[in-house]
């Protein structure tokens, strides 16, 4: 098995302190459940390509929802 990179973990904890917020928010501007949670993948995926931003950023929350915001 990979060993995982230190950034996968603090990804991966974003993710799940960030998803009911997103989930909330996507599934209301685009008024289906999956197209949401694809949505949310999308910018989690640009999150990853961009990790150094994303975790340095000094507000994440802001940055991963203008991400969102672009992705739908």
């Amino acid at each position: 098995m990979e060993d995982r990179k230190p950034w996968e973990a603090a990804v991966e904890q974003r993710y799940k302190d960030l998803y009911p917020a997103l989930h909330g928010y996507a599934r209301r501007v685009l008024e289906d459940s999956a197209l949401a949670e694809e949505a949310i993948q999308d910018a989690f995926c640009i999150a990853c390509a961009r990790r150094d931003q994303f975790l340095t950023s000094p507000n994440p929350q802001g940055w991963i929802m203008l991400t969102l915001k672009h992705v739908m």
